[in-house]
């Protein structure tokens, strides 16, 4: 019998009280019957032990692993330990760190585990804390239950393990992404989880590159991707990354995608044939692509009827949507069925079935197999105010980030400060129902029941218990974003797809766009989201691409267009036009297809004026950048209010989705706001087209959001306005009701 090794102890109740800033847990936690295992005997002391060795040897009978003196249960397989051992026991090999024994990795675990729940307040009681313990460990060295490798290969080891066995990437037909796939993959990979995602938004290798060129094609970015998953060990372990790859079945490149796998196994025969080794890690695989990826085919319902009638089914163009072959749908599926027989790869997947049984079908198509969680819910950091979804994802990939706290939460010493700390972790809970909160300055938040938010008149409340009188903490003091990066991340290849100077010259003027963000680019975007538009269509006979800026008279055009036509000269942009119309405005128009591609990328919507939204790079931007950009917007649909009863400065528009965007931006001022809902959607008016169709238009809502008191010499102070009519309004509003 091997001498026991000792594990943690029980858990004590002042351990319980020392997890929770009030006190011992609240009796409404989890109450955890034993069903195993009994308080009087810990479960590793109700069965037998013995110390054996763990060896694995190749097909050559070498030892390629060996940990002798292991101590593993007595009902275990020779091959579980040597499975267990091999993967999962930390440390390096012949040092004291190296575990030795399964009550080691099972204590890891199970105790992380429930130390987690005692932190989080989980437990009714202490005595239900070491029933889970107790619980959890004998259903694990029982073999009842196992967690997934990502669990034994972290918990207990890194302070924010990653759990999840798999993560479901996206790619975009940019350089950027692709890359950006590279490294997403390689952290997934390092810390033992494995990873799949559908290239078909890669151009094919049948299309053309912007500057001319001929696209290399999916399969051959695959190359790299199979080949750094061959160099990472999953885990920093010895088995190799997991990962599956999607194409769909109407892709030009589906063909080459079939036989890729198939082609290289048949190299590798070649190479075993000359007597090379036969292992997975061997020379022969090891000298080939495409070993450690699962392939697999997208098909839908029209493909496999296709099929069955032995009809023709059309391979589309990834950048223009256009037939570049019609094929045997039949003739494509043998294909399918021959390289899988010859190799295993590819597989299929049914996308017409898989998303009819989508349990989630409001969020968006699955493109892959595995679900996803969001969060649009903004949190204040350091590097600017991210979605929890943004914020989850790039923790988990090892970016740090601080996040803004009001003193005023702080039960023990309240105080009108702001706090930036680093959170201890940030997690997904799963999917769970949620309430949507509507406040009386506008604002709208979503959360679990259970959320708690500080209140000024009763502290601490959770969601589902908040009433009409609570008065809700907001950040109401500025805050600096010391992290926010002021680059601006570009596509070359789709950017600068036309040069051409303009509709009135064939002279090629290429352009230089800005790679950071300057205060006066932020303010000509906040402007042209305001009273502007982009445009980008095309057809048979020309391409239309323009930005427009519309100005309310010629005395704001006289005092702005000279502003923004310096921004457009930096870039080497002069052919911008001017035009007055019928009613008065004055349009400043700029048709240069790089610039409006340029103004998208940075989030400016094609779309209508209700559809409008701060554009979703400015979160993430300097408080300078911000006010630039608050700048520019309220001078195009501001304005500044002094009447008897009340005053106020307002940024009117039809999209409360802008308008709530607005008030995040303000917050990080301290200036505070509310949304008013004005009008609601009123009868229009009808009229017939030439054609006959008869037309109907009706008003949209109208919303008003408005600073009033001591916000408003925050926005004179931070933000102010670009024209001096609305400026000399703000200050005469500020000397006569002494907002100084």
């Amino acid at each position: 019998m091997a001498q026991a090794i000792k594990t943690a102890g029980k858990v004590s109740r002042e351990a319980l009280a020392a997890a929770s800033p009030e006190g011992p847990i609240a009796p409404k936690g989890l109450k955890i019957s034993r069903r195993w295992t009994r308080t009087t005997v810990a479960p590793f002391d109700e069965i037998s032990w013995e110390l054996r060795s763990a060896t694995i040897a190749n097909e050559k009978g070498e030892v390629v692993f060996e940990q002798k003196e292991v101590e593993v249960p007595s009902f275990w397989s020779q091959l579980a330990t040597n499975v267990v051992v091999s993967k999962y026991f930390r440390g390096a090999l012949a040092t004291p760190q190296r575990e030795r024994s399964v009550r080691q990795l099972i204590s890891r675990v199970a105790n992380t585990i429930s130390e987690w729940g005692i932190k989080d307040g989980y437990f009714a009681s202490p005595e239900d804390a070491e029933a889970f313990r107790a619980e959890l460990s004998y259903i694990l060295i029982q073999q009842y239950a196992a967690f997934n490798s990502p669990v034994w290969f972290n918990v207990g080891i890194e302070k924010t393990p990653q759990c999840s066995a798999c993560f479901i990437l996206s790619v975009d037909d940019t350089m950027d992404s692709i890359l950006e796939w590279y490294r997403n993959e390689g952290m997934i990979f390092k810390y033992g989880s494995g990873a799949g995602l559908n290239v078909s938004p890669i151009r094919s290798s049948r299309e053309r590159l912007a500057g001319g060129g001929t696209a290399s094609g999916p399969v051959s970015f695959m190359r790299a991707a199979d080949a750094s998953a061959g160099v990472i060990k999953s885990g920093g372990k010895t088995r190799r990354a997991a990962k599956m790859v999607v194409l769909n079945a109407d892709h030009p490149d589906v063909r080459p995608f079939i036989l890729c796998k198939w082609k290289e196994e048949e190299k590798a025969h070649k190479l075993l044939d000359l007597g090379y080794g036969s292992a997975i890690d061997g020379e022969a695989y090891g000298s080939v692509f495409f070993q450690n990826a699962n392939n697999s085919v997208r098909v839908t319902d029209e493909f496999m009827r296709r099929a069955l009638n032995d009809e023709e089914w059309e391979l589309k163009a990834v950048t223009t949507g256009e037939s570049l072959e019609r094929v045997k749908a039949k003739e494509l599926l043998r294909l399918i069925a021959e390289a899988t027989w010859h190799c295993g790869d590819p597989g299929m997947q049914f996308d017409t079935t898989i998303n009819d049984w989508h349990t989630c079908p409001n969020t968006g198509r699955i493109n892959a197999s595995n679900p996803c969680f969001t969060g649009d819910a903004r949190v204040y950091t350091d590097k600017g105010l991210i979605s929890f979804r943004e914020l989850y994802d790039r923790v988990h990939f090892g970016e740090r980030f601080r996040v803004f706290t009001h003193d005023r939460t702080n039960i023990g010493q309240p105080t009108d400060t702001i706090s930036l700390t680093e959170p201890t972790q940030v997690m997904c809970t799963g999917l769970n129902e949620v309430y949507q909160l509507r406040f009386a300055n506008g604002a709208e938040v979503k959360a679990t029941e259970n959320h708690r938010f500080f209140t000024a008149n009763r502290g601490m409340v959770a969601a589902k218990d908040l009433i009409p009188i609570d008065e809700v903490m907001l950040l109401d003091q500025p805050v600096e974003l010391l992290s926010a990066s002021l680059a601006i991340d570009l596509d070359d290849a789709a950017i600068f797809a036309s040069g051409w100077g303009g509709r009135d010259t064939k002279e090629y003027k290429p352009v230089a766009l800005p790679r950071v963000w300057t205060s006066r680019l932020a303010e000509y975007v906040g402007y042209l989201v305001g009273d502007g538009s982009v445009v980008e269509a095309s057809d048979a006979a020309h391409r239309l691409s323009t930005a427009s800026a519309v100005f309310g008279d010629a005395v704001e055009a006289n005092e702005l267009i000279p502003q923004f036509e310096l921004l457009f000269s930096e870039m080497g942009v002069t052919s911008t036009q001017t035009v007055t119309m019928s009613n008065g405005t004055v349009q400043f128009r700029v048709n240069r297809t790089p610039v409006v591609r340029f103004l998208k990328r940075l989030g400016v919507r094609q779309c209508k004026a209700a559809e409008k939204c701060v554009p979703e790079t400015i979160f993430q931007t300097p408080v300078h950048i911000l006010g630039g950009f608050l700048r520019g917007l309220f001078t195009a649909d501001g304005c500044v209010y002094d009447g008897q009863k009340h005053r106020y400065v307002g940024l009117g528009s039809i999209s409360r989705k802008l308008l709530e965007g607005v008030q995040r931006l303000l917050l990080v001022f301290g200036i505070q706001s509310r949304i008013y809902h004005i009008t609601g959607a009123r009868g229009g008016f009808s009229y017939t087209k030439r054609d006959g169709t008869e037309m109907t238009y009706t008003s949209q809502p109208l919303y008003d959001l408005r600073i009033t008191g001591p916000s408003i010499a925050r926005f004179k102070e931070h933000i102010g306005f670009l024209t001096t009519t609305k400026q000399t309004k703000l200050d005469q509003l500020m000397i006569l009701w002494g907002l100084r």
